[in-house]
């Protein structure tokens, strides 16, 4: 009987040894004088799984080489290919695809425009391997309309003498310079729970965020961004676009998205850096640079700079028969003692502003309907008393 079970294993291992075997079709070339496409046969450009190139590729490669992704190809390693730049538009692609990945060529030094713009599915990746220096960067090497920075994890060989991965994150191999952030969701969470106060924290001694570091980078998880007090300057467009997940009502403020810039004195910021960025951003910075932040060319378009003894900005203003009012920015929220019924809020004029139904000890008032020069607030308490507060825009 153990001999007909061990029997039947081997045959089990043998066959599924065999269907593994069958699903990875690898192949190696050289390009040179004759092309990628005249050097694979058709069944091969249907079929390959992981294909090595070396050699000079020219545009014609590079086309063979998206039609493949478009069938089997998962994964193209370039390292030994003779490229310092791969083109604009070299491997882009509308079409939602799986996962990718690429082994980069060790003599890398520049990602053109919208060169590994894959659009992979959500829970899909491209994984880049690098064993060279960290290139420079056109716009939107790897986002497009249909995909975003996040699914782009870039992989240090072990090799590397030029670049190193602390955490997520990815510097020169001095840690001077900071180059991208590993998005990998899964690992904010431990035992099936959210990690809550997990934030991306950049390494004491960086001196440098490289441009575009953080660009299209889409924060679903609207984690806190922690830049040191040694960094000193932030490359172009380093934040250009830079989104988080959307905020559904206001409060609490502890709740928006966050960055916190320990420097005392405010980096130098190259073009564009903070462009297009979303208005209900915190800026958090050491107290005693709050005046020198709201000066700064570029930190000022920040419509919310706190200091780090009051990061939300919260202002509580309580008056004598026990009314708190919590001033969050956008919003008053009132805290009373008794249960409210309804408010109303009533212009200068006499006209109603708002009106709404309660039935709690605390509810909110949006600034945006508090009409200059200040508005009256009426509220009628479940007990049948009434009150007046007098609220400013």
């Amino acid at each position: 009987m153990k001999r007909i079970i061990l029997s039947f294993t081997i045959l089990l291992l043998t066959f599924f040894s065999t269907v593994s075997a069958q699903n990875d079709v690898p192949v190696s070339v050289c390009v040179g004088e004759e092309r990628l496409s005249d050097l694979l046969t058709e069944e091969q450009k249907n079929t390959v799984t992981h294909l090595t190139i070396t050699g000079t590729m020219t545009e014609e490669d590079y086309a063979c080489l998206r039609m493949m992704f478009d069938k089997n190809l998962f994964e193209l390693n370039l390292l030994n290919a003779n490229i310092d730049t791969i083109p604009a538009y070299a491997f882009y692609k509308e079409e939602q695809t799986p996962s990718k990945r690429i082994i980069l060529p060790y003599t890398l030094r520049h990602l053109a425009d919208k060169s590994l713009c894959f659009n992979v599915g959500m829970d899909e990746k491209l994984n880049l391997v690098l064993s060279g220096k960290y290139p420079t960067l056109g716009k939107n090497v790897f986002f497009d309309k249909g995909s975003f920075r996040g699914h782009c994890i870039i992989e240090i060989s072990p090799n590397n003498e030029y670049c190193k991965e602390i955490g997520d994150n990815i510097y020169s191999a001095d840690g001077t310079i900071f180059y991208h952030h590993n998005f990998k969701e899964g690992e904010y969470w431990i035992n099936g729970m959210e990690l809550d106060n997990f934030s991306i924290e950049i390494e004491n001694g960086t001196k440098i965020i490289n441009g575009r570091a953080f660009e299209y980078f889409y924060n679903k998880r609207i984690l806190p961004i922690v830049i040191p007090e040694t960094v000193d300057s932030i490359g172009d467009y380093a934040f250009n676009r830079y989104s988080t997940s959307v905020i559904t009502g206001y409060w609490p403020v502890r709740d928006w998205p966050r960055m916190y810039c320990m420097a005392k004195i405010p980096p130098v910021l190259g073009k564009g850096v903070f462009e297009n960025k979303q208005d209900m951003w915190r800026l958090i910075v050491p107290d005693e640079s709050i005046e020198a932040y709201n000066a700064a060319k570029g930190w000022n378009e920040f419509k919310y700079i706190n200091p780090l003894s009051n990061p939300d900005g919260i202002k509580e203003i309580k008056s004598e028969n026990g009314v708190k009012l919590s001033d969050g920015g956008e919003h008053y929220r009132i805290s009373c003692n008794k249960v409210v019924e309804h408010v109303e809020l009533y212009g200068v004029e006499g006209k109603t502003l708002n009106s709404v139904k309660i039935n709690d000890k605390e509810f909110e008032i949006d600034k945006s309907n508090i009409v200059a020069p200040y508005a009256m607030l009426r509220v009628r308490y479940k007990d049948g008393t009434n009150e007046t507060i007098k609220l400013k825009p």
